[in-house]
């Protein structure tokens, strides 16, 4: 059996920057053994595969995400690829803006504002994180005077957002993957969304690194599922102003994979709600073999 798949790079309107995600965009009887062996086939952080019968009321298709190694509940820019993707072939088509997407635990609704693909997420949550700062400092291969800030937060993906003091210290870390991985899985948590308050560009408002090693995923170009936690955190405490409500993110640059995410409070009466946006591009498509 033959199936279409494709690489979306996302958060990014340049092929080969950003974070690439595989998608196969009609997986309806493909069995889990084949989409965890696509996923490893592909070596992205993350592939998508999408669904179009027995969905869930009210929802346009159904994902499910893989890693390399694991299938993963949440996955922003997996979210944007699809939505892009399906327009893009149009399979939903380009005069409908607005998607509810179904997924293993939740459903996100996905927006096209001009060129700029919008997930909403929440409710949220953050709290103090409770963990030793000179073991974690050094298992980030960090100075522990340049960790400044430790907090736990969640919209769905438990993550520890870590402040370093400035930009050269976040670029230069050196972490140890299995420590770290050890860590996340001691912890309950997705990974770290280590971030620094003084961007590369200065149109920006902070710049990011996103570690997963636990999930198969040493560092991630781009993390839009963490993204909306450090916003709604960052946001919350008042650590940024953003410019006409919106937060510009730098991410993978690191990487030599340069993403901007962009990020906004939403209002819903159910709590804290962030959405995060971004841009896509189709870079590859072909045929896997199954």
């Amino acid at each position: 059996m033959k199936q279409d798949i494709f690489q979306v790079d996302v958060f990014t309107d340049t092929p080969l920057a950003g974070n690439p995600a595989g998608v196969v965009p009609r997986a309806d009887g493909i069995d889990v053994g084949a989409m965890q062996g696509i996923a490893k086939e592909m070596n992205v952080s993350e592939t998508v595969f999408i669904f179009h019968k027995d969905l869930p009321e009210g929802c346009t298709y159904r994902v499910r995400f893989f890693s390399p190694t694991v299938e993963v509940d949440y996955c922003g820019h997996g979210t944007i690829a699809a939505a892009h993707l399906l327009r893009e072939l149009e399979i939903i088509p380009k005069n409908i803006h607005t998607i509810r997407q179904a997924m293993n635990r939740d459903t996100w609704e996905v927006s096209v504002e001009g060129d700029l693909n919008w997930i909403r997420q929440g409710p949220g949550e953050f709290r103090n994180g409770e963990v030793d700062r000179g073991e974690l400092a050094s298992l980030l291969g960090l100075d522990p005077k340049f960790l400044k800030e430790i907090a736990w937060a969640s919209m769905g993906n438990p993550v520890f957002l870590c402040e370093i003091s400035n930009r050269k210290a976040l670029d230069t870390l050196k972490p140890n993957w299995n420590g770290l991985a050890q860590f996340s899985r001691n912890h309950e948590i997705m990974g770290f969304h280590c971030y620094a308050l003084e961007p590369h560009d200065s149109n920006n408002h902070l710049t990011a690194r996103v570690f997963a090693p636990a999930y198969g995923v040493n560092e991630d170009p781009a993390t839009g599922s963490t993204t909306s936690s450090l916003a709604l955190y960052l946001l919350s405490k008042g650590k940024v102003n953003p410019r006409d409500g919106i937060l510009r993110i730098e991410q993978g640059v690191a990487m030599g994979r340069p993403s901007l995410l962009y990020a906004r409070m939403a209002a819903h009466p159910k709590g804290s709600y962030v959405e995060v946006g971004g841009r896509a591009v189709t870079v590859l498509s072909g045929l896997i073999q199954l």
